[in-house]
C-alpha cells in the first residue's frame, strides 16, 4: 500500500542528508537524483507528477518517449510538505499534504488548490484521480476505508469484506460496468497485503495476487499497489521478504492472458526495487527503484518503452 506518512517522514530523512540536485536537469534523464524522488502518476498525454523532496512537481508536454515540456510546482499553500500523486486525462491533479498535525488531500484544476478531506476522517490519503473524481482511503473511528468521491462532493466507502484497511487505487469505466481496484489487509488475505477488483456489475470482491517471482526467484509476500489504466490493463507493484532487514519489490502489469507478468526498471539484475506506481495506454511506465540494502535512497523513473 502506499504509506503515505512513511513516505513522507521518509522524503524529510533523505532531503536533510542528500542535497537535490535541479529538478530539471534530474527529469530530463528520467532518472532521478538519489534524493527521495519519487514519480507516481503519468496521464495518457504524457503529463508527469510526482514528489522531489517536500515539493510536489508535474512536468507538462512532450512525448511519452522524449519527454519535454516545462516543470511546475503544485505545493499545497501553507502545507510543511506535499507531493502529486495522480493526474487525469484532463490534468487534473491530486496530491497529499501535511501540516503540523496530520496529513490531507488536496486537488489543484482550473479553479486552484481545494482540500478534499473526507469530512469524518482523522486522515485522507488519496491515490488517484479519474476526471473529477477522486479516490484512496481514510481512517475514521471504525478504522481505515476506501472511498471514491466525485467532484460533487458525493463519497462513496468501499471495504473489502472482513479487512482491516481498504485502499482504492485504480478506476476503469463507469456506470454499472465500472470496476475499481486497489489493496487490502486482512480478511480471506494470506499475504501481509492483497490487491482487488471490484465489479460495480455483480457488487462483488475479487481478490489479485499474482505469483510473479522475484529477480531471486521469491514469491510474493505483499501486493503493494494495484491499478489499472484507461485501456483496462492492470499494474502494481510486489513485496517480497515482508520482515527481513531487506525488502525487495518489482512490478506487476497484464500479459494479456488473464495473468500477469513481472516488470523490473533497467537492466536485469540491477536494481532489485522497482515500485511501478503509475502506467498509461502507450505503456510509458513511472515509479522508483533502487537497491533493498539502501531503502531511503530512490531514483525516480520514467520508463517509455513497451
Amino acid at each position: 500500500m502506499r504509506n503515505a506518512l512513511k513516505l513522507l517522514c521518509s522524503a524529510l530523512f533523505v532531503l536533510t542528508v542528500l542535497a537535490p540536485l535541479p529538478l530539471a536537469a534530474q527529469f530530463r534523464t528520467y532518472q532521478m537524483d538519489p534524493s527521495n524522488n519519487r514519480v507516481y502518476g503519468i496521464n495518457d498525454r504524457g503529463d508527469v507528477v510526482g514528489a522531489q523532496g517536500i515539493h510536489a512537481f508535474k512536468v507538462q508536454g512532450g512525448s511519452a518517449n522524449t519527454g519535454g515540456g516545462s516543470i511546475s510546482l503544485y505545493d499545497f499553500p501553507g502545507a510543511v510538505f506535499s507531493y502529486a500523486i495522480g493526474i487525469s486525462g484532463n490534468g487534473n491533479i491530486v496530491g497529499n499534504y501535511a501540516d503540523t498535525v496530520t496529513q490531507h488531500c488536496y486537488t489543484y484544476d482550473v479553479k486552484g488548490y481545494r482540500s478534499r478531506d473526507i469530512s469524518t476522517a482523522q486522515f485522507t490519503s488519496c491515490a488517484g484521480i479519474q476526471g473529477n473524481t477522486i479516490f484512496g482511503y481514510f481512517l475514521d473511528g471504525s478504522g481505515s476505508h476506501g472511498f471514491y468521491e466525485t467532484g460533487a462532493g458525493v463519497v462513496t466507502q468501499l471495504d473489502y469484506p472482513a479487512a482491516g484497511l481498504t485502499d482504492v487505487q485504480g478506476m476503469y469505466g463507469s456506470g454499472s460496468s465500472q470496476l475499481i481496484y486497489g489493496t487490502y489487509v486482512g480478511g480471506d488475505c494470506p499475504l501481509t497485503e492483497c490487491g482487488f477488483v471490484y465489479s460495480a456489475a455483480t457488487s462483488t470482491f475479487t481478490s489479485i495476487q499474482p505469483n510473479v517471482l522475484d529477480l531471486y526467484g521469491d514469491a510474493p509476500c505483499a501486493v503493494t499497489g494495484t491499478s489499472v489504466t484507461s485501456t483496462g490493463a492492470v499494474y502494481g507493484t510486489l513485496a517480497y521478504r515482508c520482515g527481513g532487514p531487506q525488502v525487495p519489490y518489482g512490478g506487476f502489469v497484464s500479459d494479456g492472458k488473464g495473468g500477469y507478468r513481472g516488470y523490473n526498471y533497467g537492466a536485469a539484475g540491477v536494481y532489485d526495487v522497482t515500485r511501478l506506481w503509475g502506467m498509461n495506454k502507450n505503456d510509458a511506465k513511472v515509479g522508483d527503484t533502487g537497491f533493498s540494502v539502501t531503502p531511503d535512497t530512490t531514483l525516480g523513473y520514467f520508463d517509455g518503452q513497451k
